[in-house]
């Protein structure tokens, strides 16, 4: 029986990184450009959220048709202590007035009777990030070739982020709340053989991008939910307390406060090289490789039993489920053993 190789962590690969600026005007580079991670690229516009501001409370009316009662029209700016809103009595005696508590854009009234009041964006300046060669410079972005060392994991959930690398506790230590403070905020951080529900609570309060870890809870793991939560998380090993592997907590180790870019619905974590590899590197193919599945491979298992890792003790005879498919005898920690289809197996290549 045949299973995927699954290679986890690759070196030398060529990807185009891309850099989001405001517009092609406003680029600092141009094609063929060298560039190191800390040099600015371009600017971009980046907003610091919104305001509710409660127009039908303030003026006593319904929130329905509050529109006639603004001074300005939506989408216009709007300065701190400018009338938003007023409404005069029936007999015009007395007029209420709305004001507004901040500078920015009078975005949209909602359904329940409040101005949405977004912050006037700042510009901000775009580093490349990473060592490479700008390849492409487009209206809204910078695109820089690179060669960068790649981390697969077995679970991961939200969105593309970005971030520094900041090693937070030990390849087999829990991953704490007193692990995390201040100091990680907008951070990607790193270790810990199980991060539990308490600790990604105060990595998302605390402003925190990225969680690496080496196991979860699958309870904690599904209350994250399908959307993005507003934190990306990737697991290394899988379900339960699992201790990072040493090869990819060494590389994680390697680059700490440097760049990354942490992709849950891709499970990769992407880290820049800084030095060119030596000797002739050739991109990794994009479909897994496949292999004999053998006694003592190390697997990951998919399926009822996703996320687990563990050892190939022992292939069994075919047993018809849609078709005929070997059973295979997983251990996992050395002590329990689970009965496993082998079309559920990836094969961990660790060469």
């Amino acid at each position: 029986m045949i299973a995927p190789l699954i290679k986890r962590v690759t070196k030398g690969e060529k990807i185009s990184i891309v850099r989001k600026i405001l517009e092609k005007e406003q680029a600092k580079v141009v094609v063929g450009d060298i560039v190191s991670p800390e040099d600015v690229v371009g600017l971009a516009e980046v907003s610091a959220g919104q305001r509710l501001v409660k127009i039908s409370s303030c003026l006593k009316v319904n929130g329905k048709g509050l529109e006639k009662y603004l001074t300005k029209p939506l989408g216009e700016k709007v300065f701190r202590g400018e009338i938003l809103a007023s409404r005069k009595s029936i007999f015009g005696l007395k007029k209420s007035v709305c004001l507004s508590p901040i500078d920015g854009i009078l975005s949209e009234i909602d359904a329940a009777g409040n101005a949405v009041l977004k912050f006037l964006p700042t510009q901000t300046r775009v580093v490349a990030g990473v060592p490479g060669k700008v390849s492409d410079v487009s209206k809204e972005s910078v695109v820089i070739e690179a060669l960068v060392a790649r981390i697969r994991t077995k679970i991961g959930t939200g969105k593309e982020r970005e971030g520094a690398i900041k090693v937070v506790a030990s390849a087999s230590e829990f991953l704490l709340p007193v692990n995390i403070d201040g100091s990680c905020r907008d951070k990607i951080i790193i270790g810990g053989a199980f991060i539990g529900k308490d600790a990604l609570e105060k990595a998302l309060t605390l402003g925190v991008r990225g969680v690496v870890a080496g196991g979860i809870n699958l309870r904690n793991f599904l209350s994250l939910g399908e959307l993005d939560a507003g934190i990306t998380v990737l697991i290394t090993e899988g379900f339960g307390i699992r201790p990072m592997a040493e090869d990819v907590f060494n590389l994680l180790k390697e680059h700490e406060d440097t760049f990354s870019i942490i992709n849950g619905a891709e499970r990769y974590l992407t880290l820049p090289e800084v030095k060119e590899p030596k000797g002739k590197v050739e991109k990794e193919a994009e479909k897994d490789l496949w292999r004999e599945l053998k006694v003592g491979d190390r697997v990951h298992i998919l399926g009822e039993h996703h996320g687990h890792l563990g050892i190939v003790k022992e292939i069994e005879k075919e047993t018809f489920y849609s078709f005929y498919v070997p059973e295979v005898m997983v251990e996992l920690n050395g002590k329990e053993t689970l009965k496993v289809p082998a079309c559920n197996l990836e094969i961990i290549d660790e060469d």
